[in-house]
């Protein structure tokens, strides 16, 4: 399989860029800390508990077949990140800080009718990957449906200078990496801050 075919996964609509100006979302590695939990509230550990430290974030869009562009129901997503800290509660994570202990770090959301899904959680830190490497904040996504390619990528923030810098980023070609960014706004209404990440899925 080239290059190319391994990108064409899925794809990312970042703000008000219209359909026609999409592209396939490039996919991005696992990473080493997946753990496992079930909801898409990733800001507390259960309702009326506290919420974790952090900008709080939503994150929603919909899941649309790469050929017709219709909408695909069923869906699972799962996401799981570092909390505010760029801290990951797993035991390999060598961060000499604690894991914040009210958050989830690991959720799961189905795609509705319309293929619509939507993420609750914190803005995560950046972190020491390696020798003269920080990554930045980042959000990992797996993305499944039976009859379809299943797609894992990361999700970045716009504004980031880290971004720049960041070796996985970087070898998605440049004229592709806004497609794994998403610009934040803010909701007045709930203090929120609102990210958009359309993602088209391959059938198979």
């Amino acid at each position: 399989m080239d290059r190319r075919n391994m990108l064409k996964a899925s794809a990312f609509s970042l703000g008000g860029l219209a359909a026609t100006l999409q592209g396939a979302t490039p996919s991005q590695p696992e990473g080493p800390f997946h753990p496992v939990n079930i909801d898409n509230d990733l800001r507390r550990l259960n309702r009326g508990s506290p919420f974790a430290s952090g900008q709080q974030i939503k994150i929603h869009g919909q899941v649309l077949r790469s050929d017709t562009k219709a909408p695909v129901s069923g869906a699972y997503i799962e996401i799981w990140q570092a909390d505010e800290n760029g801290k990951y509660a797993h035991p390999s994570d060598p961060l000499p800080v604690d894991p914040d202990p009210n958050f989830q770090f690991w959720g799961r959301a189905g795609t509705d009718h319309t293929g619509r899904y939507e993420f609750f959680s914190i803005k995560p830190g950046s972190y020491p990957a390696g020798a003269g490497w920080t990554r930045p904040p980042h959000i990992h996504l797996h993305i499944s449906r039976r009859g379809f390619q299943a797609l894992t990528t990361q999700l970045y923030f716009a504004g980031e200078p880290l971004n720049k810098l960041d070796r996985l980023l970087n070898q998605v070609p440049a004229n592709e990496q806004y497609l794994l960014i998403t610009s934040l706004e803010e909701d007045p209404a709930t203090g929120l801050w609102n990210g958009s990440f359309n993602i088209e899925l391959d059938p198979v």
